[in-house]
């Protein structure tokens, strides 16, 4: 067809005849008809005129001086179009951003602003930061699902190759006290800048606390701060913003999130603080546990004292558990000795997250092991996980005693397949109980598994599943290795002190991991402190479930399970 008769296809009424014209144009890339959809564009209305929009640019018609124009037009999609264009092509010149910031002062359609939010990141700063800073007074789009990232994003793109853009927006006090800053940027921006730990990010975090016009600001920032700071201690963190920091130390409340920033800005009186406050009983359960934390990542002398000492005197499983988890980073033998002592009181959930902890380290588990065959600990109530945590240490009086008490652990691919066709001929020969397998399965499975709206996040949530096919549900549960979906695949972490940790990463920092263990308690391990990290080639599930299970509990569970 000559061109002049495509383009009389835009107007069609059946989608596909325009999509294909568009095309069409889009291939030939002719010029000379761009006069016609032009006039389009600016004289109608509705489809036809955002057809001929998209026509024009197909034909190579889309101009700096059409834009102009374009930016004007009553349909909002038009001007959505336009931005998108412009940003695309990192198009822009003085005239278009005198309008582009206008446009974002009195833009009603909330999608026209967000395009131009996203467009932003695409501009330099010298003609983004003023578009940018009259988005972030538009208060309606605080609640917006995706503008105020989009504006984050468009912030973080010049970080570090515009920082005197960034801190030139914050030197206007009146945008620091916008619900868009105070809800979405200000806390984010602080983060940006000590999560990489430059001097030159450190130093601008320093200035840009210094430009904090209150003390809501300053409590927002304190907050992005010290998110940015996990893991580890600053080495030589510059004077302005240790300045600033004992500035606030001053002036502001000690929360903890003050305390910890002050203490990895290297503030001794912030350490005896958070000490001083964890002894204190009056501390909220929430503080103690931010500043146990804190705590467990400095590692002094004095602060194992101090958790021992909670460790011993706490009546709280919870409050133990916590002060387990901090501890387990002290390479110390007391630790272990520690919760020997108290293990045979533990409730359940305390001895799986003192199980995980134990076997961590290969001296630990050697005591553990050695309780075991002094029959202080029952062989029976010790995890499969928790023994191949301890066979990984290589030590040979470990592998002993764990050969003399738990033999072979992973069965060999015909052993499985036998087990698997007799669990298949076990569940049909008899159909089981469902309200008993509920049971079961809440002892076996529910720590780590979500079903019916009830159970743990570490594996799978079963409900996502079909469950009541029996060839697909019974190898799964035999051999969980058989697959393992990426989100779900565990980690095994050796620190450069020699503990070895498994569980999943929770969170994936530039400074350090957040790893969550099979008792789903997590712990911060700062990446410079680590000497290898390996994605497991078999699944966290522990094979043999079902081998400590009666013959009629496992046809109950599978009835719960298959249950429609």
């Amino acid at each position: 067809l000559p061109t002049t008769e495509v383009v009389n296809y835009l107007s069609h009424p059946n989608k596909w005849h325009r999509q294909t014209a568009q095309r069409i144009l889009a291939d030939r890339r002719d010029q000379s008809l761009v006069p016609a959809p032009t006039k389009k564009a600016l004289e109608t209305s509705g489809q036809i005129a955002l057809e001929s929009f998209w026509a024009i640019n197909h034909s190579g018609g889309f101009t700096p001086r059409l834009a102009e124009q374009t930016l004007k037009n009553k349909h909002p999609f038009i001007r959505f179009w336009t931005i998108r264009l412009l940003g695309d092509s990192n198009l822009i010149t003085p005239a278009l951003r005198k309008q582009l910031t206008e446009l974002a002062k009195t833009e009603e359609h909330p999608e026209v602003r967000s395009c131009l939010a996203a467009s932003c990141k695409r501009w330099a700063a010298k003609d983004s930061f003023p578009i940018l800073a009259a988005l972030i007074r538009r208060n309606e789009d605080a609640n917006d699902k995706h503008i105020p990232l989009l504006l984050w994003w468009a912030i973080e793109s010049k970080a570090t190759s515009d920082r005197g853009a960034i801190t030139k927006l914050l030197a206007d006090q009146s945008i620091w006290t916008t619900p868009m800053m105070r809800q979405h940027l200000t806390a984010r921006i602080a983060q940006r800048y000590t999560t990489e730990r430059t001097p030159a990010n450190l130093a601008t975090a320093g200035r840009i606390l210094a430009q904090a016009p209150s003390d809501t600001d300053r409590d927002q920032l304190i907050k992005g701060l010290e998110a940015g700071l996990q893991g580890n201690a600053v080495q030589n963190p510059p004077a302005s913003l240790v300045t600033e920091t004992r500035k606030l130390w001053k002036t502001r409340t000690h929360t903890p999130q003050l305390i910890s920033l002050a203490t990895r800005l290297g503030l001794p009186e912030a350490m005896a603080e958070a000490m001083a406050l964890i002894k204190n009983r009056k501390t909220s359960a929430n503080d103690r546990r931010a500043l146990t934390k804190l705590l467990s990542e400095r590692r002094s002398a004095n602060a194992l004292k101090l958790l021992l000492a909670e460790f011993k005197a706490s009546n709280s499983s919870g409050r133990r558990i916590e002060l387990m988890t901090a501890m387990q980073r002290f390479e110390d033998p007391v630790v272990g000795t520690s919760l020997l002592a108290r293990y045979s009181e533990m409730p359940q959930r305390e001895r799986d997250s003192a199980q995980n902890i134990l076997s961590s380290r290969a001296d630990w588990s050697l005591a553990f092991a050695r309780d075991v065959d002094a029959d202080t600990i029952k062989r029976e109530d010790v995890k499969p996980a928790t023994v191949l945590a301890m066979q990984s240490h290589k030590r040979k009086a470990i592998d002993a005693l764990v050969k003399k008490h738990w033999g072979q652990l992973r069965q060999s691919g015909e052993d499985k397949q036998k087990r698997i066709a007799a669990v298949g001929a076990l569940i049909a020969e008899n159909k089981g109980d469902a309200k008993a397998g509920a049971q079961v399965y809440a002892i076996a499975c529910a720590a780590c598994h979500r079903y019916k709206g009830k159970g743990g996040n570490i594996g799978p949530n079963l409900d996502a599943y079909q469950l009541n096919n029996p060839e697909s549900l019974i190898p799964a549960v035999v051999d969980p290795s058989l697959g393992i979906r990426e989100e779900y695949a565990g980690f095994n972490v050796v620190t450069k002190d020699n503990q070895r940790l498994t569980g999943f990463i929770a969170q994936n920092a530039p400074q350090f991991i957040v790893l969550r263990d099979l008792a789903q308690n997590s712990i911060t391990l700062p990446r410079n402190e680590i000497k290898d990290l390996q994605a497991m080639p078999v699944s966290l599930m522990p094979e043999g479930l079902l081998d400590a299970l009666t013959p009629r509990q496992v046809r109950d569970l599978f009835a719960f399970l298959m249950q429609k």
